[in-house]
């Protein structure tokens, strides 16, 4: 399980990417991202989840979501 703590935006790339580059080569059978410190996700921010989603898929190792209620869960519903 990964936590994500601070804003998923477009300033979140490149920290993002290195974190779902490095758990896709640990092979792990499956990927969950816990949402419980993230404040705030705009579209660049699903748009750098749809990307690990994708990427992920093709390394077998499928990707969730843990998200508690607030504003993060309004978004992603």
């Amino acid at each position: 399980m990964l936590s994500l703590s601070g804003r998923l935006d477009f300033h979140a790339r490149q920290v993002f990417h290195h974190a779902m580059e490095k758990a896709r080569f640990t092979q792990s059978n499956h990927i969950i991202l816990n949402f419980s410190h993230v404040p705030f996700v705009d579209s660049a921010g699903l748009g750098l989840l749809m990307l690990a989603h994708k990427s992920l898929g093709e390394a077998n190792s499928p990707l969730s979501l843990e998200v508690s209620e607030g504003y993060g869960l309004q978004v992603l519903t």
